[in-house]
């Protein structure tokens, strides 16, 4: 069995709320898959940005612009740190591997640059 698209996560929208997968849902319902011995490509593993204006949007009933970021609540945030959601993923892949699991590195820091000024 493959699971192509397992989302741990979902695209977020302009002036709407975050969209957040809860941790433990996620990491229960991967178990099951690997208890299967299924193979998963998580979607999206590691957040990034789209620069400029390349975001596209979704339509239903409304047309709702999507944010210029892939962080999409992803294990790996847009900056690259860990997130809980990452660490129950881990764990739950190391149920099902044969060696412990190496050091993560610690998240980095981050800083307050203040406000840009431009002129034309």
């Amino acid at each position: 069995m493959v699971n192509t698209g397992f989302y741990v996560g979902w695209i977020d929208n302009w002036g709407l709320p975050f969209q957040r997968k809860n941790s433990t849902a996620i990491s229960q319902a991967l178990d099951k898959l690997l208890s299967m011995n299924a193979s998963v490509n998580i979607y999206m593993f590691e957040g990034g940005s789209n620069f400029g204006f390349n975001n596209g949007a979704t339509w239903a009933l409304l047309y709702l612009p999507v944010l210029t970021s892939y962080d999409y609540d992803a294990p790996l945030s847009e900056a690259g740190d860990p997130t809980e959601k990452y660490f129950a993923i881990r764990n739950v892949i190391f149920k099902y591997l044969p060696q412990p699991p190496g050091p993560v590195p610690p998240a980095l820091p981050k800083y307050e640059y203040g406000k840009v000024y431009l002129k034309k």
